[in-house]
C-alpha cells in the first residue's frame, strides 16, 4: 500500500499528542475515501448531464447515509 506524508499545524499536532486514542491514519484514510466518493458522485452527475428526478434521490439517499454513518461513529 503507498504511503503518505502530510504537514500537521503544530496546534493539530499537539492536540493529537494529547489524545493517543486517535487513529491518524484511519482518520486520514477515512477523510480521503469520503473525499474520492463525492469526486465520484460529481463526476457521474456531470457526464449525466441532466438531473433526473431518481439520480436526484440517489444522491440525497447517498448524503443520507453519509450523515447518519458519521453521527454513528459519534
Amino acid at each position: 500500500m503507498p504511503k503518505l506524508v502530510i504537514s500537521l499545524p503544530e496546534e493539530l499536532k499537539r492536540v493529537m499528542r494529547l489524545h493517543n486514542e486517535v487513529s491518524r491514519d484511519e482518520i486520514a484514510r477515512r477523510s480521503i475515501w469520503e473525499y474520492a466518493k463525492k469526486i465520484e458522485l460529481s463526476e457521474e452527475i456531470a457526464t449525466k448531464g441532466k438531473l433526473t428526478k431518481s439520480t436526484a434521490e440517489e444522491i440525497g439517499t447517498r448524503i443520507k447515509e453519509g450523515i447518519a454513518k458519521k453521527y454513528k461513529e459519534l
